[in-house]
């Protein structure tokens, strides 16, 4: 399993960490720098999506 922090907004990058993720069912948490306690998950583990956000 790869788990993922993906940072940038880059849509090839952001395509090539999905396609990772996926192929070694791992996890990938979009974020930004300046909101870092928000993210998606895209979990391949469990094949589900869902949005966190800070409390």
């Amino acid at each position: 399993t790869i788990n993922t922090f993906m940072l940038d907004r880059n849509y090839y990058l952001k395509e090539f960490v999905n396609r990772m993720a996926r192929m070694n069912k791992g996890r990938v948490f979009y974020t930004t720098p300046d909101k870092l306690g928000e993210y998606i998950l895209v979990d391949y583990v469990r094949h589900k999506r869902k949005r966190i956000r800070e409390s």
